[in-house]
């Protein structure tokens, strides 16, 4: 039963309709703050993970004072094995916010500072390449690779 808009009171579908799109309106908020809240997160890793590195090699420069002093070899630590997944996918997921617009490999390097320990991009998304998530364009050869998101 529909109430009539005498009196101020709106129909029962409007009541509906307007509650609805408050609950996705707050729904796209907190999506976007989850979002913000994440990136935030993966950027404190990615500066945690930089002073691990310069904490290594002060490590490794304290092992090689010693072993002159001592005259023993230092033992030398081996450096795990970056793991660039995460990164990877912020990069594609970035380039997705950007569809259309083609990025070179500096100015990706510029928006992600992890990417300034990568030797190669090319390397870096090879495999969102080959998926097809991200074209590329090397008509001006390889020192002018430049890369998008697949539409």
């Amino acid at each position: 039963m529909k109430k009539s808009s005498e009196g101020g009171s709106l129909p029962e579908n409007a009541i509906a309709k307007k509650a609805l799109d408050s609950l996705r309106q707050i729904e796209e908020e907190t999506a976007k703050q989850k979002a913000q809240q994440l990136d935030g997160l993966r950027e404190a890793i990615g500066n945690i993970d930089s002073r691990i590195r310069e904490l290594e090699v002060q490590r490794q420069q304290v092992l090689d004072t010693m072993s002159r002093i001592t005259g023993k070899p230092a033992p030398s630590a081996r450096r795990p094995r970056s793991d660039h997944s995460e990164v990877r996918e912020r990069v594609v997921r970035w380039l997705t916010g950007h569809a259309g617009t083609w990025y070179h490999s500096s100015e990706l390097q510029t928006e992600f500072p992890e990417l300034q320990e990568v030797v190669s991009v090319a390397m870096f998304l090879k495999k969102p390449i080959e998926e097809g998530t991200v074209k590329v364009d090397k008509t001006g050869g390889n020192r002018n690779t430049r890369y998008t998101a697949a539409a």
